[in-house]
């Protein structure tokens, strides 16, 4: 069945969401109706550009809009709708290597804990269901409790800090100023 689209499914309509399934997957998408229009017309959210979306992630956002504009509905689409093609952990090291380079003051000091980037899914410090897919580049102190990581998520192109325990806690903007912050902390 690899490659073949699931031929039935199911779209409810929830209040403030959109839920699809089908063999495959089970996907909700936010919802909104515009009280204030003159027309039948709704915004359907895309998930934000930091969660994973899984193989039928597209196939199911493109049905629920069929779906909607069959009954009537004008729809818009919020959020982002096309991702940036995923990166190589070669191309993340080259950017920390170019920033680095080029940088205004030099680095003081050697960056000595960087690592070869690896994927990790984290969650976000205020709110434990929310899951981030980024790029771990440094360990401060690995395997220390109160360490801390350099992480990078590719769709925004920024650098941020997160804890030993995988626990995102925000974005500092480029490598260099996460770095600073990073120092700031320990």
């Amino acid at each position: 069945m690899h490659g073949e689209s699931p031929a039935s499914f199911v779209v409810e309509l929830k209040y403030q969401a959109l839920e699809y399934r089908d063999s495959t997957v089970h996907i909700a998408f936010g919802w909104e109706v515009h009280v204030n229009a003159k027309d039948k017309s709704c915004t359907l959210w895309h998930h934000a550009p930091h969660r994973r979306r899984g193989p039928g992630y597209d196939l199911a956002f493109e049905r629920s809009k069929q779906l909607l504009e069959s009954r009537g509905w004008r729809v818009e689409i919020g959020g982002v709708a096309r991702l940036k093609p995923p990166i190589t952990a070669e191309e993340v090291s080259w950017s920390i290597d170019s920033e680095l380079a080029g940088a205004k003051p030099p680095i003081p000091k050697p960056v000595d804990f960087l690592i070869p980037p690896r994927r990790v899914v984290m969650v976000s410090d205020n709110n434990k269901s929310d899951e981030w897919d980024l790029w771990v580049v440094l360990e401060s102190r690995p395997g220390l409790h109160r360490s801390h990581k350099i992480v990078f998520e590719e769709q925004s192109g920024q650098f941020g800090l997160a804890t030993a325990q995988n626990i995102f806690v925000g974005f500092w903007g480029s490598f260099v100023q996460t770095l600073q912050a990073l120092e700031a902390v320990e």
